[in-house]
C-alpha cells in the first residue's frame, strides 16, 4: 500500500472561502513539521496519521471510508513507523561500524 503525500498541486493558492470545509481544514492545520534528526518518513508518515485523525472528525458523506479500512490504514501506518524505526537503528549501527573500520585503517 503506498504511501499518499500532500499534493503540490499549488491548492494553496485557491482563496481559501473558494475552499472546500474538508481542504480548509487541510491547509489551515499546522502540520507540526520536523522534528530534530527526523528523516522525511518519519516526517510524512506522522503527517499521514494526523491528517487521518483530522478526517475522522469530519463528515464521511464526500469521502467514504469504513470504520474498519480506517482501522486497517492506521494499523499499517504504525507497522511502517517501526519499521523506520528499526532501519534508522541499523543505519546507526553501519556507521557506527564503519567510522570504527575508519579509524582503525588509520592507526
Amino acid at each position: 500500500l503506498p504511501l499518499l503525500l500532500p499534493s503540490t498541486s499549488g491548492s494553496e493558492s485557491i482563496p481559501e472561502a473558494d475552499m472546500p470545509l474538508r481542504k480548509r481544514t487541510r491547509f489551515t492545520t499546522p502540520t507540526g513539521g520536523y522534528e530534530v534528526g527526523e528523516s522525511f518518513v518519519v516526517a510524512a508518515a506522522r503527517q499521514i496519521r494526523h491528517a487521518l485523525t483530522i478526517d475522522d472528525s469530519l463528515d464521511h458523506g464526500l469521502l467514504p471510508v469504513t470504520r474498519d479500512s480506517y482501522s486497517t490504514l492506521v494499523t499499517q501506518i504504525e507497522a511502517l513507523q517501526r519499521d523506520i524505526s528499526t532501519l534508522q537503528g541499523q543505519q546507526i549501527d553501519d556507521e557506527d561500524r564503519l567510522t570504527r573500520h575508519i579509524q582503525h585503517e588509520h592507526a
